[in-house]
């Protein structure tokens, strides 16, 4: 009996010595989780955004004619990329399939010009919260936004 007492005992020790010392929340309200992810989440949104600069050698692009281009690709490793109008001395009116696949931007920001999203545009940005698609858009192809499990927030033009 002495030795059962002593084995509980010893693995009680051993249990309270793995849970170390943490500290059990007092209030469960899964509101409060939610608005201090939304703070870190604008504050996480405001710093890349003082810090990373977007370099027209960031995209490729291909020319549709009349001075006007679409983007096929970006390799930015920018938090936040805001399109410029105008890249390569053509103003940019798409988004071609898959031109922003993989990357690891949270916030994207197009520009009054685009017109068009093509198919999978935005394939698996899975870090990808926030977009914002400007006021000349007219078309979204088939799964612009395939795969982009963070996504939150899409403003859309009236």
């Amino acid at each position: 009996m002495k030795k059962i007492v002593i084995f509980f005992l010893a693995l009680s020790l051993m249990l309270l010595a793995a849970c170390g010392n943490q500290a059990v929340p007092q209030n469960s309200d899964p509101t409060e989780t939610t608005q201090v992810q939304s703070v870190q989440d604008r504050t996480e949104t405001e710093a890349a955004e003082k810090e990373e600069e977007i370099s027209e050698s960031d995209f490729r692009t291909v020319s549709l004619g009349n001075g006007r281009c679409e983007i096929v690709g970006c390799t930015s490793t920018a938090k936040v990329i805001r399109v410029p109008e105008t890249l390569y001395g053509e103003t940019v009116v798409g988004i071609g399939t898959n031109a922003f696949t993989m990357l690891d931007a949270i916030k994207i920001v197009l520009p009054d010009t685009v017109e068009y999203l093509a198919d999978c545009a935005f394939n698996t940005c899975e870090k990808l919260k926030e977009v914002d698609l400007g006021t000349g858009l007219k078309k979204t192809g088939y799964l612009s936004f395939n795969f982009c499990s963070a996504l939150q927030s899409i403003t859309f033009p009236e």
